[in-house]
Protein backbone atom coordinates (compact mmCIF):
# COMPACT_ATOMS: atom_id res chain seq x y z
CA UNK A 1 0.00 0.00 0.00
CA UNK A 2 1.21 3.43 -0.87
CA UNK A 3 2.55 5.50 2.01
CA UNK A 4 -0.16 7.93 3.17
CA UNK A 5 1.22 11.44 3.42
CA UNK A 6 0.09 13.81 6.20
CA UNK A 7 -2.53 16.27 4.95
CA UNK A 8 -1.78 19.97 5.13
CA UNK A 9 -3.60 23.18 4.28
CA UNK A 10 -3.64 24.56 0.78
CA UNK A 11 -4.82 28.03 -0.13
CA UNK A 12 -6.00 29.31 -3.48
CA UNK A 13 -4.43 32.22 -5.34
CA UNK A 14 -6.97 34.90 -6.14
CA UNK A 15 -6.48 38.24 -7.81
CA UNK A 16 -7.52 40.26 -4.77
CA UNK A 17 -5.86 42.92 -2.62
CA UNK A 18 -5.82 41.90 1.04
CA UNK A 19 -7.32 44.40 3.42
CA UNK A 20 -6.39 42.68 6.67
CA UNK A 21 -9.98 42.02 7.75
CA UNK A 22 -10.23 38.31 7.02
CA UNK A 23 -12.30 36.27 9.42
CA UNK A 24 -10.70 33.86 11.86
CA UNK A 25 -9.74 30.56 10.19
CA UNK A 26 -11.66 27.43 11.11
CA UNK A 27 -10.61 23.84 10.61
CA UNK A 28 -12.03 22.15 7.53
CA UNK A 29 -13.09 18.52 7.69
CA UNK A 30 -14.32 16.10 5.08
CA UNK A 31 -17.70 14.82 6.19
CA UNK A 32 -21.21 14.63 4.80
CA UNK A 33 -21.18 18.40 4.90
CA UNK A 34 -17.96 20.32 4.38
CA UNK A 35 -17.35 23.29 6.62
CA UNK A 36 -16.88 26.49 4.66
CA UNK A 37 -14.77 29.43 5.69
CA UNK A 38 -15.53 32.92 4.35
CA UNK A 39 -12.48 35.05 3.58
CA UNK A 40 -12.10 38.67 2.60
CA UNK A 41 -8.78 37.99 0.91
CA UNK A 42 -5.95 35.50 0.74
CA UNK A 43 -2.25 36.31 0.96
CA UNK A 44 -0.97 32.91 -0.26
CA UNK A 45 0.15 31.89 3.22
CA UNK A 46 -1.56 29.56 5.65
CA UNK A 47 -1.03 27.67 8.88
CA UNK A 48 -1.53 23.97 9.49
CA UNK A 49 -0.15 21.50 12.04
CA UNK A 50 1.39 24.50 13.83
CA UNK A 51 3.50 25.25 10.78
CA UNK A 52 3.39 28.09 8.27
CA UNK A 53 3.12 27.19 4.58
CA UNK A 54 3.17 29.21 1.39
CA UNK A 55 2.91 28.68 -2.35
CA UNK A 56 6.09 27.91 -4.22
CA UNK A 57 6.33 27.37 -7.99
CA UNK A 58 3.42 26.48 -10.24
CA UNK A 59 4.26 22.93 -11.35
CA UNK A 60 1.13 21.84 -13.17
CA UNK A 61 -2.14 23.01 -14.65
CA UNK A 62 -5.20 21.21 -15.95
CA UNK A 63 -8.89 21.57 -16.60
CA UNK A 64 -9.79 21.39 -12.91
CA UNK A 65 -7.14 23.53 -11.32
CA UNK A 66 -3.50 24.38 -10.77
CA UNK A 67 -0.84 22.49 -8.82
CA UNK A 68 1.75 24.30 -6.72
CA UNK A 69 4.79 23.16 -4.81
CA UNK A 70 4.58 23.98 -1.10
CA UNK A 71 7.25 25.76 0.91
CA UNK A 72 7.60 26.33 4.64
CA UNK A 73 8.05 29.76 6.24
CA UNK A 74 11.79 29.61 5.51
CA UNK A 75 11.15 29.01 1.82
CA UNK A 76 12.22 25.36 1.90
CA UNK A 77 10.17 23.45 -0.68
CA UNK A 78 8.55 20.21 0.47
CA UNK A 79 9.63 17.01 -1.28
CA UNK A 80 6.50 15.21 -0.16
CA UNK A 81 3.53 17.48 -0.77
CA UNK A 82 1.91 19.57 -3.47
CA UNK A 83 -1.18 21.74 -3.42
CA UNK A 84 -4.02 21.55 -5.90
CA UNK A 85 -6.11 24.71 -6.24
CA UNK A 86 -9.43 25.11 -8.00
CA UNK A 87 -12.38 27.46 -7.69
CA UNK A 88 -15.81 27.84 -9.25
CA UNK A 89 -18.88 30.05 -9.14
CA UNK A 90 -20.91 26.88 -8.56
CA UNK A 91 -20.60 25.79 -4.93
CA UNK A 92 -21.90 22.25 -5.49
CA UNK A 93 -19.30 21.45 -8.16
CA UNK A 94 -16.48 22.40 -5.76
CA UNK A 95 -17.84 20.19 -2.97
CA UNK A 96 -18.36 17.34 -5.43
CA UNK A 97 -14.82 17.60 -6.72
CA UNK A 98 -13.34 17.66 -3.22
CA UNK A 99 -15.23 14.56 -2.16
CA UNK A 100 -14.55 12.68 -5.39
CA UNK A 101 -10.78 13.00 -5.21
CA UNK A 102 -10.63 11.93 -1.58
CA UNK A 103 -12.97 9.02 -2.36
CA UNK A 104 -10.71 7.81 -5.17
CA UNK A 105 -7.63 8.16 -2.99
CA UNK A 106 -9.22 5.97 -0.34
CA UNK A 107 -10.73 3.46 -2.79
CA UNK A 108 -7.45 3.04 -4.73
CA UNK A 109 -4.71 3.60 -2.12
CA UNK A 110 -2.11 1.60 -4.08
CA UNK A 111 -2.68 3.53 -7.29
CA UNK A 112 -4.04 7.02 -6.59
CA UNK A 113 -1.80 9.45 -4.71
CA UNK A 114 -2.70 10.19 -1.10
CA UNK A 115 -5.11 13.12 -1.21
CA UNK A 116 -6.93 15.12 1.44
CA UNK A 117 -9.07 18.21 1.81
CA UNK A 118 -7.22 21.02 3.51
CA UNK A 119 -9.80 23.77 3.31
CA UNK A 120 -13.01 24.81 1.58
CA UNK A 121 -13.84 28.50 1.51
CA UNK A 122 -15.41 31.36 -0.41
CA UNK A 123 -14.39 34.88 -1.28
CA UNK A 124 -15.65 37.87 -3.26
CA UNK A 125 -13.94 38.50 -6.58
CA UNK A 126 -13.24 41.93 -8.04
CA UNK A 127 -16.74 42.05 -9.51
CA UNK A 128 -18.44 41.32 -6.18
CA UNK A 129 -19.45 37.77 -7.08
CA UNK A 130 -18.98 34.92 -4.61
CA UNK A 131 -16.39 32.35 -5.69
CA UNK A 132 -15.98 28.97 -3.98
CA UNK A 133 -12.50 27.51 -3.61
CA UNK A 134 -11.41 23.91 -3.25
CA UNK A 135 -8.18 23.10 -1.43
CA UNK A 136 -6.50 19.71 -1.80
CA UNK A 137 -3.08 18.50 -0.73
CA UNK A 138 -1.52 15.56 -2.55
CA UNK A 139 1.49 13.31 -2.32
CA UNK A 140 4.23 14.65 -4.57
CA UNK A 141 5.55 12.38 -7.32
CA UNK A 142 9.01 13.22 -8.61
CA UNK A 143 8.94 12.09 -12.20
CA UNK A 144 7.16 12.53 -15.53
CA UNK A 145 3.68 11.77 -16.79
CA UNK A 146 3.01 9.23 -19.53
CA UNK A 147 2.94 11.91 -22.24
CA UNK A 148 6.29 13.36 -21.12
CA UNK A 149 7.78 9.89 -20.79
CA UNK A 150 7.66 9.21 -24.51
CA UNK A 151 9.06 12.62 -25.40
CA UNK A 152 12.75 13.38 -25.73
CA UNK A 153 12.61 15.39 -22.51
CA UNK A 154 12.23 12.12 -20.62
CA UNK A 155 15.25 10.39 -22.15
CA UNK A 156 16.68 9.69 -18.71
CA UNK A 157 13.72 7.36 -18.10
CA UNK A 158 13.85 5.68 -21.53
CA UNK A 159 17.52 6.10 -22.34
CA UNK A 160 18.25 2.42 -22.78
CA UNK A 161 16.58 -0.83 -23.73
CA UNK A 162 16.55 -1.78 -20.06
CA UNK A 163 14.73 1.46 -19.19
CA UNK A 164 12.06 0.79 -21.81
CA UNK A 165 11.47 -2.74 -20.58
CA UNK A 166 11.26 -1.53 -17.00
CA UNK A 167 8.83 1.30 -17.72
CA UNK A 168 6.47 -0.81 -19.79
CA UNK A 169 6.54 -3.92 -17.62
CA UNK A 170 5.98 -1.92 -14.46
CA UNK A 171 3.05 -0.15 -16.16
CA UNK A 172 1.54 -3.49 -17.18
CA UNK A 173 1.78 -4.73 -13.60
CA UNK A 174 0.27 -1.47 -12.37
CA UNK A 175 -2.60 -1.75 -14.85
CA UNK A 176 -3.34 -5.35 -13.92
CA UNK A 177 -3.52 -4.57 -10.21
CA UNK A 178 -5.55 -1.43 -10.91
CA UNK A 179 -8.09 -3.31 -13.06
CA UNK A 180 -8.57 -5.87 -10.27
CA UNK A 181 -9.15 -3.08 -7.75
CA UNK A 182 -11.54 -1.37 -10.17
CA UNK A 183 -13.55 -4.59 -10.39
CA UNK A 184 -13.68 -4.82 -6.61
CA UNK A 185 -14.79 -1.20 -6.20
CA UNK A 186 -17.41 -1.46 -8.95
CA UNK A 187 -19.67 -3.38 -6.56
CA UNK A 188 -19.72 -0.19 -4.45
CA UNK A 189 -20.62 1.99 -7.46
CA UNK A 190 -17.12 3.44 -7.51
CA UNK A 191 -15.73 3.70 -11.03
CA UNK A 192 -12.56 5.66 -11.75
CA UNK A 193 -12.41 7.37 -15.10
CA UNK A 194 -10.94 10.21 -17.11
CA UNK A 195 -7.48 8.66 -16.76
CA UNK A 196 -5.75 11.29 -18.81
CA UNK A 197 -2.19 10.16 -19.68
CA UNK A 198 -1.04 13.54 -18.35
CA UNK A 199 -2.23 12.42 -14.91
CA UNK A 200 -0.46 9.05 -14.84
CA UNK A 201 3.06 9.60 -13.50
CA UNK A 202 6.25 7.54 -13.45
CA UNK A 203 9.23 8.13 -11.16
CA UNK A 204 11.57 5.63 -12.76
CA UNK A 205 10.35 2.82 -10.54
CA UNK A 206 6.61 3.07 -9.97
CA UNK A 207 3.45 4.55 -11.48
CA UNK A 208 0.79 6.64 -9.73
CA UNK A 209 -2.43 8.40 -10.69
CA UNK A 210 -2.44 12.01 -9.55
CA UNK A 211 -5.89 13.04 -10.78
CA UNK A 212 -9.04 11.35 -12.08
CA UNK A 213 -12.84 11.48 -12.00
CA UNK A 214 -15.32 9.39 -10.06
CA UNK A 215 -18.14 7.79 -12.05
CA UNK A 216 -20.98 6.28 -10.04
CA UNK A 217 -22.55 3.95 -12.64
CA UNK A 218 -21.97 1.99 -15.84
CA UNK A 219 -24.20 4.47 -17.66
CA UNK A 220 -21.84 7.32 -16.75
CA UNK A 221 -18.98 5.37 -18.33
CA UNK A 222 -21.08 4.84 -21.44
CA UNK A 223 -21.66 8.59 -21.60
CA UNK A 224 -17.91 9.15 -21.36
CA UNK A 225 -17.30 6.71 -24.22
CA UNK A 226 -19.77 8.59 -26.40
CA UNK A 227 -17.38 11.33 -27.46
CA UNK A 228 -15.38 12.20 -30.58
CA UNK A 229 -12.08 10.40 -30.90
CA UNK A 230 -13.09 7.32 -28.94
CA UNK A 231 -13.80 4.49 -31.35
CA UNK A 232 -12.39 1.18 -32.50
CA UNK A 233 -12.61 -2.43 -31.36
CA UNK A 234 -11.80 -1.78 -27.71
CA UNK A 235 -14.44 0.93 -27.35
CA UNK A 236 -17.06 -1.25 -29.05
CA UNK A 237 -16.14 -4.12 -26.73
CA UNK A 238 -16.61 -1.92 -23.69
CA UNK A 239 -19.93 -0.56 -24.87
CA UNK A 240 -21.25 -4.06 -25.55
CA UNK A 241 -20.20 -5.32 -22.12
CA UNK A 242 -21.52 -2.28 -20.26
CA UNK A 243 -24.86 -2.26 -22.03
CA UNK A 244 -25.71 -5.87 -21.23
CA UNK A 245 -26.60 -7.21 -17.80
CA UNK A 246 -26.16 -10.84 -18.87
CA UNK A 247 -22.38 -10.83 -18.58
CA UNK A 248 -20.81 -9.68 -15.31
CA UNK A 249 -17.95 -7.22 -15.36
CA UNK A 250 -14.47 -8.67 -15.01
CA UNK A 251 -10.85 -7.50 -14.81
CA UNK A 252 -10.50 -7.69 -18.62
CA UNK A 253 -13.24 -5.08 -19.00
CA UNK A 254 -11.45 -2.69 -16.70
CA UNK A 255 -8.06 -3.38 -18.26
CA UNK A 256 -9.56 -2.42 -21.62
CA UNK A 257 -11.17 0.61 -19.96
CA UNK A 258 -7.72 1.75 -18.84
CA UNK A 259 -6.17 1.18 -22.28
CA UNK A 260 -8.89 3.19 -24.03
CA UNK A 261 -8.29 6.18 -21.77
CA UNK A 262 -4.50 6.14 -21.98
CA UNK A 263 -4.77 6.01 -25.76
CA UNK A 264 -1.91 7.02 -28.04
CA UNK A 265 0.82 7.61 -25.42
CA UNK A 266 0.31 4.09 -24.05
CA UNK A 267 0.30 2.65 -27.58
CA UNK A 268 3.61 4.40 -28.28
CA UNK A 269 5.25 2.99 -25.14
CA UNK A 270 4.00 -0.46 -26.11
CA UNK A 271 5.43 0.00 -29.61
CA UNK A 272 8.85 0.88 -28.17
CA UNK A 273 8.67 -2.11 -25.87
CA UNK A 274 7.86 -4.48 -28.73
CA UNK A 275 10.78 -3.07 -30.71
CA UNK A 276 13.11 -3.47 -27.70
CA UNK A 277 12.30 -7.15 -27.22
CA UNK A 278 12.78 -8.10 -30.87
Amino acid sequence: MRHIIAIVFLVVFVNLACNGSRQQETTSVLSNKLQIEHLDCFDQRFRFFDKEWQFADLIGQGAYGKVYALADEDGVVSDELVAKVFYRIDQESVVKHLKEEVLLSRAFPDHFVATGVAKYFSFKNNFGSTVYAGILVKERIHGVNLVELIETSASKFLGSKKDILKAYESLEEFKQELSEQMLKQSSKKIFMGDLNPNNLMYDGENWAIVDATHFDSKSSILSYLDQPGLDGHDVNFLIARLETSKMPLDADVFNTWIDVQLGGPYDELQRRYNKAVQ
